[in-house]
């Protein structure tokens, strides 16, 4: 969270439990809650849930300032790790049915309809508390671990949520999850520099005669590209841009199709009227269009 966190709600409601964890959702996920609002509502407000849980978690690690309040308030390694595992604690009582906490709330409530694997959060867990241990990569297979943890376990809860029609689409939920998480590996540098963390492997740095020095200065060379550039095609092969099949990806009915990777081919890539997805944007706009008044609850 970047700015002043929300004031949690005393004593909520299931509904306003819901209503903070939306609240999160609209206020500092602003991308994905638009595709949130398309969803079904037991959907929606399951997303919604399990967003704020697992943003929560983040900020813990990240931003601890803007979370709850701390005895440690420089938000020491230590004292985040004590966070971190007071929060998977909150976790192990909401799958035990005594959640204590607004977004908890609202996850106990949302695992009365939709069986998501309580392993996935624990894996987001582990994923921060690696950050507060672990600054540097040094292959790029450490950086793929790393990516299991905090965006593999988001595919699982989200195909918990949205449903699927066959195994295969867990493979390329993963993928896809992955391979957006090395975008934003390339995407924030300088914000993680700023934490004192380098994703880019170290043996690539070394590879392409990138100092660490370089990337702290925000010193723009050939170098540098040459070395973002294999993550970018990583990415790419990793499910950004790489054809999926129709029928494992299609999503499961009440989930909307823009939830759910869909099949891209090289026309994607040179931005012709083929790609599907294309089609699929058009038509949701110009719904959009028609509709006065579309803000979901």
């Amino acid at each position: 969270m970047t700015s002043e966190a929300l004031p949690l709600p005393v004593s909520p409601t299931v509904d306003e439990a819901y209503a903070f964890c939306r609240a999160i959702a609209h206020r500092y996920g602003s991308n994905f809650s638009v595709g949130f609002r398309f969803l079904p509502p037991v959907k929606r407000r399951a997303v919604y849930a399990a967003y704020a849980w697992c943003r929560w978690a983040d900020d813990i690690a990240d931003e601890p300032s803007a979370v709850e309040p701390s005895n440690d308030p420089s938000g020491s390694a230590a004292s985040v790790l004590d966070r971190l595992a007071a929060w998977q604690g909150e976790l192990d009582a909401t799958y035990a049915g005594w959640p204590s906490h607004p977004i908890t709330l609202a996850l106990a409530d949302a695992l009365q309809h939709f069986a998501i694997p309580k392993s996935a959060f624990v894996a987001l867990v582990d994923g921060c508390r690696q950050d507060m241990v672990k600054t540097r990569y040094e292959t790029f297979d450490e950086l793929l671990q790393y990516c299991e943890l905090v965006a593999s376990s988001i595919s699982d809860i989200s195909l918990a949520i949205y449903g699927y029609r066959t195994p295969a689409a867990i493979d390329y939920g993963r993928n896809l999850a992955t391979a957006l998480q090395l975008t934003n590996v390339t995407r924030d540098v300088a914000d993680d520099l700023d934490r004192d963390r380098i994703y880019l492997p170290q043996e690539e740095l070394r590879r392409f005669g990138v100092t660490e020095r370089d990337l702290f200065d925000r010193r723009a060379s050939e170098a540098m590209r040459r070395l973002i550039r294999p993550l970018h095609h990583a990415a790419d092969g990793r499910g950004l841009c790489n054809c999926l099949n129709k029928t494992a990806a299609r999503p499961a009915r009440g989930a909307p199709e823009a939830a759910v990777s869909q099949p891209c081919s090289k026309d994607h890539r040179r931005g012709t009227k083929t790609d599907p997805t294309s089609f699929r944007l058009k038509r949701a706009r110009i719904r959009l269009r028609r509709t006065k008044r579309w803000r979901a609850p």
